[in-house]
């Protein structure tokens, strides 16, 4: 037996378990994650962090065009990988320094 599909659409959630409010929470993660253990590829970042590397795949995306990291393409263990950096870890080090007058 098959169930009957519905089409009724239902408005788009914002709550706390929200799929916009998870996004959030796992591109902090993620940025957490590269500001305290520093650039890794995509796979790596997903060992780190216990994402998917589809999920990571997505979050490096959101994040690239809000120009928050930056990936550059290498070679892993032989095989073509994607490096991720995180630029705010350079723009803080950058202020941190203008600042403190070095």
């Amino acid at each position: 037996m098959s169930r009957p599909t519905s089409h009724r659409q239902s408005a788009p959630r914002s709550g706390v378990g929200s799929q916009s409010a998870w996004r959030l929470r796992n591109i902090e993660s993620l940025l957490e994650d590269l500001r305290v253990n520093g650039p890794a590829t995509q796979r790596q970042l997903a060992e780190r962090t216990g994402f998917s590397t589809a999920t990571i795949s997505n979050l490096v995306n959101i994040l690239r065009a809000d120009h928050r990291v930056r990936t550059q393409s290498v070679i892993s263990s032989g095989r073509r990988a994607v490096l991720v950096d995180s630029s705010e870890v350079e723009s803080k080090n950058v202020t941190i320094r203008a600042s403190s007058g070095l």
